[in-house]
Order: C-alpha cells, then structure tokens, then sequence
C-alpha cells in the first residue's frame, strides 16, 4: 500500500504541450520539444543554467538510424516530476556523435560499463543541450526569447536615434509617436499633473512658391494652384498647456530655469526636427480682499491698486526658440 502511494504523481493534469509531447514525441523537432517543456515544465532559468531540476536532456545511444531528432520523453514519478528527453541528434554518444567510434560502442552496450559512461557524459550532455538550445533562441525571432529580445533592442535604436539618457519613468520614457504619450511622459519627467499636449492646432504656413495662372504650365485652382502666400494648415505646432499653476510655480518654467532648461532637452529627443511647440503657462492668481492706506507698507501700483482684485487666470506664452 506503501509503494502505491509513493507512486502517485502530484499534480493532477499535465499540460496539454508535455501531454502530445510523451504520447508523440517524433511529431516534435528537438527545439521546439526544448521550448515546450521550458514554458510548460521547467523551472524558471533551468534552461538557461544547464542544472537538472525536472528536466533531463540526453542522446539516444542506439547506433540506429535516426527517423526524428526526438527519441522519446518519459515522465519519471519523483519529487516533482522529471522529464527525460532522449535525442537522436547529435550529443557525445549515438548514431549522430562525433565522438570517436570506440566510445560509442560502449555507450551503446548495456553492460555495467556502459551504462557508467552514460552516466558520466549524460552531465555533459545536459549543458551541452541546453547551452545549443539557448544560441538557437537567438535565431527565432518569431517566439519569445532571446532573438526575439535582441531584435526589438536593435529595432529600438534604430528608431530612437543617437541621443542618450537615463530613463527612470519604464514606458513612459521612450520616444513618444503621439499626443498623450507624450504628455504622460512630461507628466512624470517634470511632476507637473496639469499638462497637457495639443497637436492639432491652426496655423499659416507660408508658401515656398506663389502659384501663377496662366502661365505654361496647367495648373488647377484647388489642386495643383493656391491663392495667396499663406495656407492654412493644421497640426504644424504642439502647444503645451501647464496649469493653472501659483506664481511661484510659474517661475520655474521661464525660460533660462533649471526646470525649463530639461522641459526643452525632453521636448527636442522626443519630438522630430523641424517641429515648432509653445508653452502656454497659465497663472493663477489670488483673490485679494481690500486694504487700508496706513495699516500695512503699502505702494499704490506696486503691491496694491485701487478697488477690489477678484481672483483671475494669466497667461503666459513662451516660444520654444526662447528656450535655447
């Protein structure tokens, strides 16, 4: 009754993966047999450090001919559950070894000997394995892996240009394609909630060449001809909204502050050459209730004025050339 219990396995479904793989293992060439079992059985960076934990990886030793790369895979009832692949490709023993012959003769016996050498290279075989297993991921970009990761890394700065910086915001930081990206990413740069990203303002823009009818060439009123020296055009400039804000706060986006300094070292990696922006800073300023000449040191037109000042928004506009 002992035994049988001792038996039992732990789990209670094995994946679907592991399952076609035990029941069909020459339906599965011997990378993607690694790859289902590294996603499905594996422990995490098992793979990647060639230690044996619930898997283990070794050549067949049967001097025959080889119809599929996988062998078989059994499911030993220990522990946790190891999983043993035998291939038929390559290791340092079996039909496909570029051991000499010698050595896989005695491999292929099972004679106490034998099964001693076995032993002894099977913990080669497992890093061997496991090791060729990681440079194949490096060549599959179309799954998960290392390949993969590389080529986004490539693809990344490719697109993100030469300039170099530290990023401590994770997504947010990376070179912004739109108008919310772009002002969640100034949100957390310059910790100011409040601002705001428009890109799909008005502007004129002036003509290179002024259109003339009735010269040699056919030009169309509408199509290939404008009137005028200037066109109307939309989403040629950005503006950046910030506030309402206090007056103290408003200081540090002028231009020359430190703040306004990195607003505009932001603006210039993120934003492609030859785009305009503005800054539109809006101040608000304080309800001031009424005073009494004689009762503070008060200055007509400096610190005080005539009447009651009610509570008011001032704006402040800033061009990104007075940034430089």
């Amino acid at each position: 009754m002992s035994d049988h219990l001792q038996a039992q396995p732990i789990w209670s479904k094995l994946p679907e993966p592991i399952e076609a793989l035990i029941a069909k293992p020459w339906c599965f060439s011997l990378f993607n047999a690694m790859y289902a079992i590294e996603k499905n059985w594996a422990m995490p960076l098992e793979m990647c450090s060639g230690l044996s934990e619930r898997i283990m990886v070794s050549p067949n030793h049967a001097l025959n001919f080889n119809a599929s790369e996988v062998k078989s895979c059994d499911l030993h009832n220990t522990d946790r559950g190891v999983l043993s692949l035998k291939s038929n490709f390559l290791g340092l023993y079996g039909a496909d070894s570029p051991m000499p012959h010698y050595v896989l003769e005695q491999c292929d016996q099972n004679t106490p000997a034998g099964k001693r050498t076995r032993a002894f290279l099977d913990i080669f075989n497992h890093i061997f394995y496991c090791q060729m297993y990681q440079a194949w991921k490096k060549n599959q970009l179309c799954i998960q892996g290392i390949g993969a990761k590389q080529y986004d890394e490539v693809l990344n700065a490719i697109l993100s240009g030469n300039d170099e910086r530290i990023y401590n915001t994770g997504v947010a930081s990376v070179k912004q394609t739109s108008a919310s990206g772009l002002a969640q990413m100034l949100r957390i740069e310059m910790h100011e909630p409040s601002i705001k990203v428009e890109d799909l303002g008005t502007s004129w823009m002036a003509l290179d060449e002024i259109s003339i009818l009735g010269n040699d060439e056919s030009n169309i009123l509408g199509l290939t001809a404008i009137l005028g020296e200037q066109v109307l055009v939309s989403g040629a400039d950005i503006q950046l909204h910030i506030g309402p804000i206090t007056q103290t706060e408003s200081k540090h986006f002028s231009p020359f502050e430190v703040k306004s300094k990195k607003l505009a070292t932001l603006m210039k990696s993120h934003l492609p050459q030859g785009i305009a922006w503005q800054c539109l800073v809006k101040i608000k300023q304080p309800e001031h209730s009424e005073k009494r000449i004689g009762q503070d040191e008060i200055r007509l037109g400096y610190n005080s004025n005539l009447g009651f000042s009610q509570s008011r928004i001032e704006k402040l506009s800033f061009d990104h050339a007075q940034y430089k």
